[in-house]
């Protein structure tokens, strides 16, 4: 690592790459608009989601393969990781968060059908038996928590209902009744609005964007608008769940994963992999931009300030760096950087906080 990348280096960019059981860590300098490679981690079990304590000094990825998740202390100047533990809690986690008093570890089990809710104090131990569990939830996928701490909400794949939930300072849950979305809609990846009133979910099979009116009392939603079929991905048919294990596979069907907010821009971003594109909507749902990314593009992330997005593809060994244009929701290509085997996690943390 040279001293200008650590002096210059405006973000630390995260790649959880699932094939080589590696955690890449890139250099972004928003003055330079560049992308760094500065190292990577080897861990004996295959990283997946991250999300960063909230102040910035500790890594947490969930694990996959054997139900646990891993904890990294982070340097506050460069980003560099230091191993703190792995902690299995009994479920393979496909989504991970922490509520905002930093208390509980929030994730998903895709494949157990689950929503599970750890202590975070307990992650530094070798084991953590989940202080909540909720099972029966459809292909559960993601898990976001109100700004308040109030409330999460799960996102299920399999039922096209949002799962909504009141959560105590202990930890324990409260169902609130369940949301449809629409019947096909396969609901995936959510995002909160800064102020907790508006929840955006992304769907799987056809890419198109909900957005919910979350009631901050109750915590209950109304589904405002679903956004019309994106332009970008005309020719392809509506995706399936576990269209990648089947005999037909996702040739010619939408395969969407990922989505983030740039709420000081004003757009939101979808990854689809299979036509390998970054798709840009205005907070009103209309598509205003699409941008061609690496192959298979699981995964990607924008900076706090939502002036870059980094993003990631399956297929590649490389992260791509883009400007995200306030004036019209472009993404404009800048650099590129090596990262590992089957990205499929991007995470950006400020640096020097």
């Amino acid at each position: 690592m040279s001293a200008s990348h650590v002096a210059n280096a405006s973000y630390a960019v995260y790649v959880a790459n699932a094939k080589d059981a590696s955690i890449t860590l890139l250099h972004l300098d928003s003055d330079a608009e560049t992308l760094t490679t500065v190292d990577s981690y080897s861990s004996d079990a295959k990283p997946g989601p991250i999300v960063f304590s909230a102040d910035g000094s500790t890594l947490y990825s969930a694990t996959r393969g054997d139900e646990s998740i891993s904890s990294y202390r982070i340097d506050p100047h460069n980003g560099e990781l230091t191993s703190v533990a792995r902690t299995r809690i009994g479920a393979g986690l496909v989504y991970l968060t922490l509520t905002p008093n930093q208390r509980f570890a929030v994730g998903t089990s895709y494949s157990d059908h689950k929503l599970v809710v750890v202590r975070t104090a307990d992650l530094d131990q070798p084991s953590a038996t989940p202080v909540a569990e909720v099972e029966g939830i459809n292909r559960a996928h993601s898990v976001v928590v109100s700004p308040d701490g109030n409330f999460l909400y799960v996102a299920s794949l399999g039922d096209d209902k949002l799962h909504g939930f009141r959560i105590s300072d202990e930890g324990s849950l409260e169902a609130l009744p369940p949301v449809t979305v629409a019947e096909g809609f396969g609901p995936r990846h959510q995002v909160i609005s800064s102020d907790g009133r508006t929840l955006y979910v992304v769907s799987e099979f056809l890419a198109q964007v909900a957005r919910f009116a979350i009631d901050p009392a109750s915590g209950t939603l109304s589904l405002e608008k679903i956004s019309p079929r994106f332009d970008a991905l005309e020719g392809l048919k509506p995706g399936f769940a576990d269209a990648a294990d089947s005999e037909q596979g996702t040739a010619g069907l939408i395969w969407a994963a990922d989505l983030h907010l740039a709420e000081s821009q004003g757009y939101l971003f979808v990854s689809d992999r299979t036509s390998s594109q970054l798709i840009g909507v205005d907070l009103d749902l209309n598509e205003v931009s699409a941008a061609p990314t690496e192959t298979q593009p699981r995964a990607f992330d924008i900076s706090g300030d939502g002036r870059f997005a980094v993003g990631c593809g399956e297929q590649s060994t490389e992260a791509a760096l883009y400007r995200v244009e306030a004036s019209n929701g472009a993404l404009t290509p800048l650099a590129k950087a090596a990262v590992g085997q089957g990205p499929d996690w991007v995470a950006i943390l400020p640096l020097g906080r």
